[in-house]
């Protein structure tokens, strides 16, 4: 459960480091630069810890203590996987105590106790983070004074699980920064380590292992020994990769909920796990549009002017939801259009096999926003004011525009051959659904509807939550045709003309017949995963899928799969996936197996569960899109083709920040859209 096996979004670092003072008696270290820059590379680097960047705050050369501490107070806060916390500077021992304080910029010797960040403080904050596992690595003099009541500590200190101090020398030594190296002496050892690996070990760095071996290395060239302090089994936590393993044996410590086996379905055994080599091929791109706007030629029609203070805003839709930074998207799709926004609030049309733009849409005085959906012909886009507008995807004319009873971001679209519906989700009023005639934008009903339960089209009647209970409505008139209450609150589910699968928060997956609603089955799929005590008040979720008489029911907060029989909901197969407590991707079925991704993507057949491949990639992968052999998805700042028989990695190809939807296939390419407006489109 460290770095690398915990959820990277919920972890966070902060790298500390000090190189330039103010004070004469207070050396420069000019290497603690380098040492922020190899950290944050090798933390962010997938094949080593994987973290996104986000998660990792670096602090260079701050002036006051509180600038330290207020940066490590709200990582401690936000961090409830892992924590690490690294400093590299001077530190000194100072009160009369003798205490250890790190310095910043403005520190002065004189006045270490009162100028400098007390130990201490760092100390109490880390300890106070919810985090399941705490590090701190300290590269100062004297950091072995950081050793007493974090890790090992005198018996009366309070034990603290997960808590791990790795320091670059004993209480009473001095830390080493030898004139024009690289880095500083213990952390160009650490930094070595963790790039080049350790050959002939395991797969994974234990913290205790990079410990042995930092000190062993240290050592041998008569520098200072590092130490190292831990409580209970924090050691063990896996803090990277190991890039020299030769062989890949399970993590040396791998905190993963109980399996309580109370049935007699058949569990799948691990596959064979494969890696993404280092230096995996490139793609072949087709085409590139550098910027989508209206500097760009090859519009059929002339676009009306926007008024000024609309042309002054920049319209980023690659953007990503929840954290609000850019990032790259998979454009939607029509026939063989592209659509994505340009850099003026339009809505362009693109051609799919040459990039060459087809038409533009604007809305005088508004904002095209997202949902955009296509519906056959049709291209139904939101904007800003209200509006839901209905374009033809051939020539980018209007055909329609209808209100909207919300805001454009909390409105889902979703639409069958008939209709279209407005699904709105708004905090401050009760969630509204309306059916829009999708050959005439005339409203032909509107409901009151739960928004917790995505809406579903499935042809002749929709689906939807009203309360605790699952709904049918009639597609032409909105009027109930049937509803049934299940065992638990309804919060997923998937509907097919087969019939309606839902998943409740009480941990059980339901079949109803799709005319009448009648409850075929309802069961809770076992084995049961027991949650672990630090993650007891997470929500029970579902993701579900279905195809060739199987249900795949995934729990993604105990990463557990199961295969069951569509007619009775019997479990036939059931596996655990690793990344426990990461996103767990949608599952896509296709040619019998099923497509998923935790920590690692997989592929394993619907039918009997059979793992046929897992592909290692050190992140969390998106969902996939499948053409024919290949598999295409987005992990960390890369797209990825795979063959779907072997897993093998035909290509990767640079992308920037992947946000995590399934990738745009079409006529044989792969399309993207970054937050700058600029399309490409790679060759599958």
């Amino acid at each position: 459960m460290a770095l690398i096996l915990a959820d990277p979004l919920a972890s966070r670092a902060v790298l500390i480091g000090v190189g330039a003072y103010h004070e004469p008696e207070l050396a420069d270290l000019p290497a603690v630069a380098n040492n922020l820059r190899s950290l944050t590379d090798i933390l962010t680097d997938p094949l080593r810890c994987g973290l996104p960047s986000e998660s990792i705050t670096v602090v260079s050369d701050p002036r006051t203590p509180v600038a330290v501490a207020q940066a490590v107070a709200k990582a401690a806060d936000e961090a409830t996987d892992a924590l690490l916390v690294y400093y590299a500077g001077h530190g000194m021992r100072a009160g009369r105590r003798r205490e250890l304080y790190l310095a910043v910029a403005e520190s002065s010797v004189e006045f270490s106790d009162v100028d400098c960040l007390p130990y201490q403080r760092l100390r109490d904050t880390v300890l106070d983070s919810p985090a399941a596992v705490k590090i701190v690595i300290l590269d100062c003099c004297f950091s072995g004074a950081a050793l007493d009541g974090m890790g090992g500590g005198p018996a009366g200190q309070v034990v603290i699980d997960g808590a791990y101090v790795l320091t670059a020398t004993s209480a009473t030594k001095l830390a080493m920064a030898p004139v024009g190296a690289e880095h500083t002496a213990f952390t160009g050892e650490l930094v070595g380590l963790l790039t080049e690996g350790l050959p002939g070990g395991g797969e994974y760095l234990s913290l205790d292992t990079v410990y042995h071996h930092v000190s062993q290395r240290l050592r041998s060239k008569g520098l200072p020994r590092a130490e190292a302090a831990a409580r209970n089994t924090s050691g063990a936590f896996t803090l990277a990769r190991n890039v020299a393993a030769t062989a890949s044996p399970a993590p040396e410590s791998v905190s993963q909920p109980s399996i309580v086996d109370e049935s007699p379905a058949t569990e799948v055994a691990p596959a064979q796990t494969a890696k993404v080599p280092a230096a995996p091929p490139a793609a072949e791109v087709v085409w590139t549009v550098e910027r989508v706007g209206p500097v760009v030629r090859g519009i059929r029609r002339p676009i009306p002017p926007l008024v000024a203070t609309h042309q002054r805003n920049t319209w980023k839709i690659a953007l990503d939801v929840k954290s609000r930074e850019p990032a790259t998207f998979a454009p939607p799709v029509a026939g063989d259009t592209l659509l994505m926004a340009g850099t003026d609030h339009r809505l362009y049309g693109l051609d799919a096999l040459t990039g060459a733009v087809r038409w533009a849409f604007a809305e005088p005085e508004r904002s095209l926003v997202r949902p955009v959906l296509v519906a056959g012909s049709r291209v139904l886009v939101c904007d800003d004011g209200g509006q839901v507008h209905c374009i033809d995807s051939g020539t980018g004319e209007r055909q329609w525009r209808h209100p909207i009873a919300g805001p454009a971001e909390r409105t889902a679209l979703v639409a069958d051959g008939a209709n279209v519906y407005v699904a709105v989700r708004d905090d401050l009023a009760t969630p509204d659904l309306t059916a829009v005639d999708l050959a005439t934008g005339a409203e032909r009903w509107r409901h009151r509807i739960d928004a917790r339960l995505p809406v579903l089209a499935p042809g002749g009647h929709v689906v939807v939550r009203r309360e605790n209970r699952v709904v049918s409505l009639a597609a032409d008139s909105g009027e109930d045709r049937w509803a049934r209450e299940l065992v638990g609150g309804p919060v997923a589910s998937i509907a097919d003309t087969d019939g309606v699968v839902v998943g409740t928060d009480a941990g059980r997956v339901a079949s109803l017949a799709p005319a009448s609603g009648e409850i075929r089955w309802q069961v809770v799929p076992k084995p049961r995963p027991l949650l672990l005590r630090f993650a007891s008040e997470m929500p029970l979720e579902w993701v579900l899928a279905a195809a060739d008489g199987v249900v795949v029911a995934a729990r993604p907060e105990g990463k557990r799969v199961y295969g069951l029989d569509r007619e009775t909901g019997e479990t036939g197969w059931y596996m655990h996936a690793n990344g426990w407590g990461g996103p767990f991707s949608a599952i896509t079925i296709a040619g019998g197996a099923a497509y998923f991704a935790t920590r690692d993507l997989h592929a394993v057949e619907a039918a009997t569960g059979r793992v046929r491949w897992t592909l290692r990639t050190g992140y969390y992968p998106g969902a996939v899109t499948l053409a024919g052999d290949i598999a295409c998805f987005g992990v960390g700042e890369h797209l990825y083709a795979v063959d779907t028989a072997t897993g093998t990695v035909r290509w990767r190809h640079l992308v920037g920040r992947w946000h995590a939807t399934a990738p745009t296939l079409t006529n044989g390419l792969v399309a993207f859209v970054n937050d700058a407006a600029a399309a490409t489109a790679l060759r599958l």
